[in-house]
């Protein structure tokens, strides 16, 4: 009750000053002006017991981020993406070969601004001829691509 009460005091004294303020001004040219810092400095006044509630720290208090967590790594999630398409085409073009892969891994790298083809990794089955994979890799690419072939195993 004693904070509500020096509350209306403080705003009450803050009105007579800005009455007695107009009341002396002389310059009736600037007279808006004058009006309008008044109204400011009683709306002021009136707004500082909420703005005192809160403590300093959490006035002004700004949520910690982690800068490199918030922001996507756009250039990784488009090399992945340019991989994943690059293993599909692969994997239809050795499929019209007439050579079935199990599994088609397609590795990007980049060099400076551009993206080269760093490898190419299959799974096939064991019957499958090495020549004729590197010769499909080859083509589908059209140069020549380091190629890791692992056969699977028969059980």
């Amino acid at each position: 009750m004693d904070s509500i009460r020096a509350w209306v005091a403080t705003l009450c004294a803050a009105c007579i000053a800005a009455g007695i303020l107009q009341q002396l001004s002389i310059r009736r040219s600037g007279f808006s002006v004058i009006k309008l810092v008044l109204a400011l400095y009683i709306l002021i006044t009136a707004f500082e017991p909420i703005r005192s509630v809160r403590t300093q720290e959490e006035w002004f208090s700004v949520p910690n981020v982690d800068v490199q967590a918030a922001v996507p790594d756009v250039e990784a999630a488009s090399i992945r993406t340019a991989e994943n398409t690059l293993e599909k085409m692969l994997a239809g073009e050795l499929t019209q070969a007439g050579i079935p892969a199990k599994h088609v891994t397609v590795i990007l790298e980049q060099i400076n601004d551009s993206l080269t083809v760093n490898r190419v990794e299959l799974e096939l089955a064991a019957k499958e001829n090495a020549e004729s994979v590197q010769k499909a890799v080859r083509r589908f690419f059209g140069i020549e691509v380091p190629v890791i072939i692992r056969k699977e195993e028969l059980k």
